[in-house]
Formats: structure tokens, C-alpha cells, sequence
């Protein structure tokens, strides 16, 4: 009777007992991938073409320090001037400053 007196009582953990009784989670949703990106070429669009004074280069014939926008450039004798290097604008400025420049 010893035996039968005793209870079998179980002991349930409340994180376990959660996961029993809630619902599964729902199934995510995956949207489908954006279509990809078409390009319209428009071939009767005029092509932009860089002006002439754009494809000039120079070069420094005698090393000088000028101001470039505010910074201290040295052009050592024999670099290479051009928009491709400098932009347009600075080039400008560079043979405004009175750098002794050669056309090649």
C-alpha cells in the first residue's frame, strides 16, 4: 500500500509546456524577386563628345609651385597636364597661374 499512496505527480518545465501548446509559427512569405532592369537605348540621341580643348596635354617645361584651389601644387619639369588629370577647370587655372607649359 506504501506503493499506492504515493502519487506519481509529473513535473512539467513552463518553457516546454509553451512550446506544446502554442501554435506552430506561420510559414514566411517570400516575395519573388524584382524583375531585372531593362535599359531603353535610344540610338537617334545625340552623343556628347568632349570639346577639343578637353583632349589637349601639356608639358611642364620648368618645375613651379602654384595654388590650386587653395593647396600648394609643385608641377616637377616634364609632368603631364591634361583634363584627364587635372579637369578642365584646373587646367584652365594651371595655365592662367603662368605655368611654362608645352603642347604635345
Amino acid at each position: 500500500m506504501a506503493k499506492d499512496e504515493k502519487k506519481k505527480i509529473q513535473a512539467t518545465d513552463p518553457l516546454e509546456a509553451a512550446k506544446i501548446s502554442a501554435k506552430p509559427p506561420p510559414e514566411p512569405v517570400i516575395a519573388p524577386p524584382p524583375p531585372p532592369p531593362t535599359f531603353d537605348s535610344q540610338p537617334d540621341a545625340p552623343m556628347e563628345v568632349a570639346p577639343a580643348s578637353a583632349s589637349k596635354r601639356y608639358r611642364v617645361k620648368t618645375t613651379t609651385t602654384i595654388s590650386l584651389g587653395g593647396n600648394i601644387t609643385k608641377l616637377n619639369e616634364g609632368d603631364i597636364v591634361s583634363a584627364g588629370l587635372y579637369g578642365p577647370d584646373r587646367v584652365k587655372l594651371i595655365i592662367a597661374s603662368g605655368v611654362p607649359l608645352v603642347e604635345i
